[in-house]
Parts: structure tokens; C-alpha cells; sequence
């Protein structure tokens, strides 16, 4: 009979896998952390976060936020994998 031994992070990393639950689980962890990352003055401004095939989409309701963001694409997705400890996030979609 074979014993086996698996520690509670290691089984649920296995299901993770099996079942490619990783990618959805990082996606909800940025869409969840742009808040802290951007802190509460954007926040106040933004109305919708999510990801789309690794793109993270901001809806703003500031014209003038929007295209201040737009100039610091790069430096968000930076901030946003940093936050991940992954390099998971590849575009930002201002709208």
C-alpha cells in the first residue's frame, strides 16, 4: 500500500494544476489588488476591473485619469505583477 504524503498547500497546488485553476485564481488576485496598488483616489474614480487573457481592463469615469494612466501603462503593469510575485499581467486597457 502506498502512503500518501501531502501537505494541505501541496494537495491543493495539485488541484490547482490539474484542474488550471491557477491562471483564474492570479486574475482574481489583480483585479482584487488594483485597488491597493492605485490607492483610494483612483479607486474613488474607477468603476469596473477585470482580465481578459492576461490584459487587465480599467474602466474610469475620469476622462482626464484616463489619460493621465494611459502615459504609465508599463509602470502599472509593473506595479500589478509585483503585487502577484508573477509576471501575469501583459496589457492595460484604459476605458
Amino acid at each position: 500500500m502506498k502512503k500518501n504524503e501531502y501537505s494541505l498547500k501541496e494537495a491543493f497546488q495539485e488541484m490547482f494544476e490539474e484542474y488550471k485553476m491557477k491562471e483564474k485564481i492570479i486574475a482574481v488576485k489583480a483585479v482584487s489588488s488594483w485597488s491597493k496598488v492605485m490607492g483610494p483616489y483612483i479607486e474613488k474614480y474607477t468603476e469596473k476591473v477585470s482580465i481578459k487573457n492576461r490584459s487587465l481592463h480599467i474602466k474610469l469615469s475620469s476622462p482626464a485619469l484616463k489619460q493621465e494612466l494611459s502615459f504609465g501603462k508599463q509602470h502599472i503593469i509593473s506595479l500589478i505583477n509585483q503585487e502577484l510575485n508573477e509576471d501575469f499581467i501583459q496589457k492595460v486597457y484604459l476605458t
